[in-house]
């Protein structure tokens, strides 16, 4: 069997357990009260989905820990504190700009 029909096969019955079985057994029992598991079954699908296709598939295994490694074990350098520019410096930029704009630089 193919990674592609074992990954299919795996996403289908987690389909089946986690979505088509609850809404089948309220069908049938209607008075029962398992709102509360059905509703974490379901909200839990996408994250069995995500598990399976990484347990099946090695290629995304490998991209998803290259990017949490980058992550987590990025060194940092020291803050810089960059001193806010005086209202002089301010104003000589905005009159540039200016300038710049109505003679068509910018």
């Amino acid at each position: 069997m193919g990674k592609a029909t074992l990954t299919v096969g795996l996403l289908a019955a987690n389909e089946l357990i986690m979505f088509v079985m609850p809404d089948i057994f309220v069908y049938i029992s209607p008075k029962a009260s398992y709102n509360f598991i059905f509703f974490v079954m379901t909200l839990n699908k996408g994250f069995v989905n995500m598990l399976l296709l990484l347990i099946t598939q090695k290629e995304m295994r490998q991209e998803i820990l290259k990017v949490l490694s980058k992550k987590w074990f990025i060194k940092t350098g020291p803050i810089i504190v960059v001193k806010k520019p005086s209202e002089e410096v301010v104003t000589k930029l905005m009159i540039r700009r200016v300038v710049l704009y109505t003679h068509g630089s910018i």
